[in-house]
């Protein structure tokens, strides 16, 4: 089936995605979540390996042709996203690594080992961050943010208001945000 990006992302049915944001406010490849996070991606390879960690599903036999993604069959007949090679131009492009080293790409890679790369790594972040449940009563918790809340004033309101809305546990906001969260956990595991 042959799907605009809008249409494509609609047809994944994965409630984290913020739809209009990332559909009217981002190029092509980029993505936003209904947490606020922007995903600034390059190329159809990275745009599909965030989409498979969001929606925790494969994805599998989608290409994409500017500006249309197809699934299915019609995918089988052009040229998968996947088996497409990653050119390293005469201009190669340099990006800093976190050791402040300059990485200059030497060698053709595949998408998919790109693919493969980038969802195996964000995988292990995500699960090193928490070992909570993403959803408690049907309701979405974004624990990478909770725990990334700051000691202020509007990250403990934002935190007894999200509790408060959807799980009815009233938080102390006289207490640090880390005994904030550490009362929420206690309050979501006695329900």
């Amino acid at each position: 089936m042959q799907y605009t990006k809008k249409e494509f992302l609609k047809s994944l049915n994965c409630r984290k995605l913020n739809l209009h944001y990332s559909c009217n406010k981002m190029n092509e490849f980029g993505l936003a979540d209904n947490f606020g996070t922007k995903y600034k991606l390059s190329s159809a390879g990275e745009f599909l390996a965030r989409l498979r960690v969001l929606t925790k599903q494969p994805l599998k036999d989608v290409t994409y042709t500017s500006p249309i993604w197809y699934v299915g069959e019609e995918a089988e007949q052009e040229e998968t996203v996947e088996d497409v090679p990653v050119e390293a131009s005469e201009q190669a492009v340099e990006s800093v690594s976190e050791e402040g080293e300059v990485v200059v790409p030497t060698e053709p890679e595949t998408v998919s080992e790109v693919v493969t790369e980038a969802s195996e790594s964000v995988t292990d972040v995500v699960k090193e961050v928490s070992d909570e449940p993403d959803y408690v009563n049907g309701v979405f918790i974004d624990w990478p943010r909770i725990n990334a809340l700051q000691n202020t004033k509007e990250g403990k309101l934002f935190l007894d208001q999200f509790a408060e809305d959807n799980f009815d546990i009233r938080l102390s906001r006289a207490k640090r945000i880390d005994n904030m969260i550490i009362d929420f956990k206690e309050g979501l595991r006695s329900l």
